[in-house]
């Protein structure tokens, strides 16, 4: 089969080791990534050199923002989009993404002042819409994976793999210690974790799982509660490597 592997940050290396392992298992012809974060992907190539040696695409989201300048956005494009997809609008695409939306410093603080004008990022969605689009059409995805969405293509390739009926399986955090789970789509709540709650909804009267949620709270009132996320305490003074405004 064919699939994308939509990454963040260190969540590359996670499915770097999928692809790794569906290949050699026999399970994949093709594979794209599409890849986030500059900053940690210069980083991953000195652990893993040979990676851009591989036979996959290799799609890069600072690449796609660098040439919105070189494209004019159209409205028409984009309204014809939204009644292909069968969506009110496109804008989600837009404010999933936290290097698009806000500004510079929104890993650090709240920074509402983005740097890209409205015209821009309407031109950003043209950009993005069309390239994923023919990603689809040349290359013919058959799976396509995914943490959470906190980028423009995740939601892009989310509702791409409704309307083209391809499996996308989205890995979320359940917030309940190191647990994790699949959904179909980057939308909440997920259809599957509802399904399954209503199919086992008459069991939940059940000792068992009283008893299991009376030790989980006991357990997080007695030491802090961690899950993918939270960063863990430290007794060290926060350092600080750039300076942020105020």
């Amino acid at each position: 089969m064919n699939a994308i592997f939509l990454t963040q940050s260190n969540s590359l290396e996670f499915f770097y080791d999928l692809y790794k392992k569906l290949s050699s298992d026999g399970f994949l012809r093709k594979a794209c990534f599409f890849i986030s974060d500059p900053y940690h992907y210069h980083q991953f190539k000195k652990a893993n050199p040979d990676f851009e040696n591989n036979d996959f695409i290799i799609m890069k989201e600072w690449e796609m923002l660098a040439d919105v300048n070189r494209n004019k956005f159209d409205l028409k494009i984009l309204s014809s989009l939204e009644e292909k997809l069968d969506v009110k609008t496109l804008w989600p695409s837009v404010i999933s993404n936290r290097r698009v939306f806000f500004g510079p410093n929104y890993a650090f603080r709240q920074d509402y002042e983005t740097e890209f004008t409205h015209e821009e990022i309407l031109s950003l969605q043209t950009i993005f819409y069309e390239r994923i689009q023919k990603l689809f059409d040349d290359y013919s995805p058959e799976i396509i994976f995914s943490f959470i969405c906190t980028t423009t293509q995740e939601y892009i390739c989310d509702e791409l793999s409704r309307y083209h009926k391809i499996p996308h399986l989205n890995l979320r955090p359940t917030r309940v210690e190191n647990f994790m789970h699949y959904a179909p789509s980057v939308h909440e709540p997920s259809k599957r974790l509802v399904d399954e709650y209503k199919r086992n909804i008459e069991k939940l009267n059940d000792d068992y799982f009283y008893k299991k949620a009376k030790e989980y709270l006991e357990k997080s009132k007695e030491k802090i509660v961690k899950y993918e996320g939270v960063f863990l305490p430290t007794q060290k003074p926060p350092q600080a490597q750039i300076k942020i405004p105020r």
